[in-house]
Order: structure tokens, then sequence, then C-alpha cells
């Protein structure tokens, strides 16, 4: 039987977990991976890149196995946390290191995680960044760092490892465009018009994460505007 994420609830009490996404944003603060090395680390979908030995690795989103970076998982010690319902038969491609949750209706911070109840699930999630949120929250984080959370592009690139800066491109194995997603301007800049739903999401969300744990974003080009703005060197020192 696959592990869940109960065997999880409280085990980081009182840490920082930063959560890394993929916005363009990331290359201005992931140097060097010892900076982290203290914190608890959860990279969202293609977010691993940025950081391969995250301690984490979370999505919500079928469409994940697709790529090429979710089969090198295979080859790490990254331990994966898999929505149940939509990616439970890629379970045994990561062994031990399988991890399930499942999703509830509506948007409360439940905890303690009891995967055999359903009200004790993590929230609903517009965003696989959202469920990594409520997993830190389950996990006993005090405070919670986004990385990499833009919602937007800059220039031509939506995310970080697109730009000519990144040498590693992941790649869909299923030969569909990498990048085919719908372009708009949100507040004058470059975006996406699912970027633009993910911004109502955050707004929304941010209501409840308040109540529960500190959340910041240290992305200076975010158009998230629902978090408080730290730098990445303020972000590392949090709860000192």
């Amino acid at each position: 039987m696959a592990r869940n994420l109960e065997e999880f609830n409280d085990k980081f009490k009182g840490k920082t977990c930063f959560i890394l996404g993929s916005g363009c944003s990331i290359n201005d603060h992931i140097k060097d991976n010892e900076q982290l090395r203290d914190h608890v680390t959860i990279a969202v979908n293609s977010g691993i890149l940025s950081l391969p030995n995250a301690d984490f690795f979370v999505s919500d989103d079928w469409e994940v196995a697709q790529w090429s970076y979710f089969q090198d998982l295979k080859e790490s010690q990254t331990n994966v946390l898999l929505y149940e319902d939509k990616l439970e038969k890629h379970v045994s491609k990561f062994g031990d290191r399988s991890i399930l949750f499942r999703h509830c209706k509506g948007y409360e911070m439940n905890r303690p995680y009891i995967h055999g109840k359903k009200e004790n699930h993590i929230w609903e999630a517009r965003s696989s960044a959202g469920s990594a949120i409520h997993i830190a929250y389950i996990m006993g984080c005090r405070n919670v760092v986004l990385l990499g959370m833009d919602c937007r592009r800059v220039g031509q690139y939506r995310y970080f490892w697109q730009m000519p800066s990144f040498e590693t491109k992941p790649k869909r194995i299923d030969s569909m465009p990498t990048d085919k997603f719908k372009q708009c301007k949100v507040a004058g800049v470059n975006s996406d018009t699912d970027l633009r739903s993910i911004l109502r999401y955050w707004d929304m969300v941010a209501k409840k994460t308040k109540e529960y744990v500190n959340v910041v974003n240290v992305s200076e080009i975010s158009l998230i505007k629902s978090f408080p703005k730290i730098s990445f060197a303020e972000s590392l020192n949090l709860g000192e």
C-alpha cells in the first residue's frame, strides 16, 4: 500500500517552507542549493528543475506525467507527492518515495490530514502551488515562502527554463507543444488567460491562509498581490 500524507502531520513543526514554482523570477533567487538546506522545500511541477534535490515534489495535474522532468524523478531522492485521483497509477515509478493525498470540497485549511476522512483532506486547488501551501501547513510549517510565483510572462517566456540562461530544457514525451497557452495582457504586462484565472484564485485563498500560516512572496515582478512581498534575503531568516 502506498504511503500517504498522514505520516507528515506536524513533521516540520515551526519550520519555514519554500515552495518553488516555474515563473521566470526564480532564476533571480536559486543560485546555490545550500541557501535552502536548513528549510523544507517543495517543488511544484517543473519547479523541480530549479532545485532537483528538493525535499518534496507535488502535483495535482495528470498532464505532469507527459513531461521529461516527471520521468527523471525516478532517478532522484525527492519524495513525490501525488494527487491520488489523477496520478495514482504512477505510484510504482517512485517506489517508497510516492506519497498520496486527496482533496475535499471547499477552502478550509483543515488539519491533521486523515487519508480516510474526507473532511480532513486538503482544500480545493486551482493550482498545484495552492495544494503545496496547505501541505506545508499540515506539515506544521509556520512560514511559507513563494518562489517563482509570477502569474505573468517575461517577454515571450512563461517558464524560467525557457530563458536562454537556463540550460536544462524539459520536453513533452507525447510530442505536444511545451507552450500551448493563450496569451493576454494583465495589468499591462504579458500573461496568459489561465494565469489570469489563477490570480483570482490567489486573491480568494489568501484570505484563508492568513488565519493559519504566514505566506510571503519574494518575486518582485509577480502579479500576485494577495501575499506580502519580502526580499529573498529576508525570507531566509524568517522565524529567527
